[in-house]
């Protein structure tokens, strides 16, 4: 047996990890340079040393710190952000809670609370209760509350259960005979728009049909040119029929529908 062995040339050679790509100035963010202006981050605080061309584009000094604005921002309408800044054309009005002064604009001055957590903290006890889907506990404003949440509510079939939908149409039903509910067709409905020959002409005129004929003819074009060699064969042998003659064949062998096999 030979002393030396022979190497598998079929194994694919590992390749090489590809160096990330990190710009220069990020791997020395938080590392004073005499050249870089400094800017805490938005996030965590951190004070960092960005260079002057990226001072207004870098708000954050980690991907992390990045989620953690997203997962913690709140989105706060224009004027919330002056509420108790006196400005002409507001409506002055104390908090309920806090009882700071408050400046709203005139269409939002039935608000009560100048901010969400003054509004919880102020507002009446939640009520401990069991969800009756998920069977977890949660605070529930009122005693008719059942579940925790929407997700629940539409698990529980409740709505959408066989026994209520045979009730809602018994219900119909009966509001139909009393009269209470009518059901117009035709003309009368005030949705009316012609019927199904002002359907085919609308679209007719937006081009829809001409525009499903194309389609047809290029996803089945055995199926138009076999129909088009019929046609031809028909009129060389028989020539065109005249007019009104299908109509008086049908009439006369008193066939409701169109065609007969």
């Amino acid at each position: 047996m030979s002393a030396f062995r022979i190497a598998n040339t079929n194994v694919a050679p590992t390749p090489k990890a590809k160096p990330s790509k990190s710009k220069g100035w990020m791997d020395k963010l938080f590392v004073e340079r005499p050249a870089a202006m400094t800017k805490p981050c938005k996030a965590c605080q951190r004070t960092m040393y960005i260079p002057p061309s990226k001072i207004d584009q870098v708000l954050h000094c980690s991907r992390e710190c990045i989620e953690v604005t997203k997962m913690t921002a709140i989105k706060v309408k224009p004027w919330a952000h002056r509420i108790f800044e006196k400005r002409e054309g507001t409506v002055s009005k104390e908090c309920e809670g806090c009882k700071l002064m408050m400046h709203l604009p005139p269409s939002k001055a039935d608000r009560r609370f100048c901010t969400l957590e003054c509004r919880t903290t102020n507002t009446k006890e939640r009520m401990t209760k069991v969800c009756a889907a998920c069977r977890s506990t949660f605070e529930a404003w009122n005693n008719n509350q059942k579940y925790c949440s929407q997700k629940c509510n539409a698990s529980s079939g409740r709505i959408s259960s066989p026994e209520n939908l045979i009730a809602a149409q018994e219900g119909r039903r009966r509001a139909v005979a009393e009269g209470r509910i009518e059901f117009k067709s035709g003309p009368d409905n005030p949705l009316w728009k012609g019927g199904p020959k002002a359907l085919l002409q609308r679209q007719i005129a937006s081009g829809k049909t001409a525009a499903w004929t194309r389609r047809y003819r290029k996803e089945n074009p055995d199926k138009v040119r076999e129909f088009s060699d019929r046609r031809k064969n028909r009129k060389r042998s028989t020539g065109r029929l005249p007019r009104g003659t299908i109509v008086a064949i049908r009439n006369a062998q008193k066939i409701d529908a169109p065609f007969a096999m």
